[in-house]
């Protein structure tokens, strides 16, 4: 039995499966592809397999991660306008999704924008950098901003704080953002580098709650328990 695994025509090759051996078939094929993950031990097999929000790493970990937990406490206690500037595509747009439900769940004053795939292409655009800043205070990029250097600078210029929340490879020189959020960093120790940006933009999430519930901001135990529930749902394990 052969199975296609992508367009330049690589295939996994697996004994045929029959009533007698499919569940051995089954078995050795998942071993294999945790063994070429790295994960062998039969320990942390099962936290993979079945893994917990109690595994995730010290959000702080994250370089960065305090400024912009810090500006957003701030912005959030002000009720200044936080604007999140998603890519076009799936993690983009899932990334700006889950930060604009949390802010809201939190009674931030918060909007979005979505970039035209064919009018404006990926990435930030300087002229919608300038709209967004005419009204906003902090600007919040999700899979991407990392290498837009020139349109930070527009917004930093403007008097707009911008934090980068990007999974993509990192520039010799950072964008001069308030805060740029993400693990490829040389600087940065968060032990999990391939966070796609939903899982760059989740941990902001928690680590941002954490700071909003020890700062005493939610004002009983419902508000807690909404932005607390929020976060366990929008966790999605295999994305992440």
């Amino acid at each position: 039995m052969t199975i296609p695994l992508s367009y330049k025509g690589k295939h996994w090759s697996l004994p045929e499966k029959t009533p007698a051996n499919a569940i051995f078939v089954a078995s050795e094929f998942r071993e294999a592809i945790l063994t070429q993950r790295g994960i062998v031990e039969p320990a942390a097999q099962a936290l993979y397999l079945q893994p917990k929000l109690s595994q995730l790493p010290e959000p702080l970990l994250l370089a960065d991660m305090e400024a912009a937990v810090s500006r957003l406490v701030s912005a959030i206690k002000q009720k200044q306008l936080i604007a999140i500037y998603g890519d076009y595509d799936v993690d983009g747009v899932c990334s700006a999704t889950l930060l604009v439900d949390f802010l809201r769940q939190v009674q931030a004053n918060v909007c979005y924008y979505i970039p035209d795939r064919m009018r404006e292409g990926y990435g930030l655009n300087a002229e919608a950098v300038q709209t967004i800043c005419q009204t906003a205070n902090v600007l919040i990029t999700t899979d991407c901003g990392i290498t837009s250097h020139h349109e930070i600078t527009i917004a930093k210029n403007l008097g707009v704080d911008v934090i980068v929340c990007d999974h993509h490879q990192v520039p010799e020189k950072l964008p001069p953002s308030f805060a740029n959020l993400n693990p490829h960093r040389l600087d940065c120790n968060y032990p999990f580098k391939d966070l796609c940006a939903t899982g760059v933009a989740y941990v902001l999430a928690i680590a941002l709650r954490r700071a909003l519930r020890d700062d005493h901001y939610f004002h009983n135990i419902r508000d807690l328990c909404t932005a607390r529930a929020h976060g366990g749902k929008s966790f999605v394990t295999r994305s992440i």
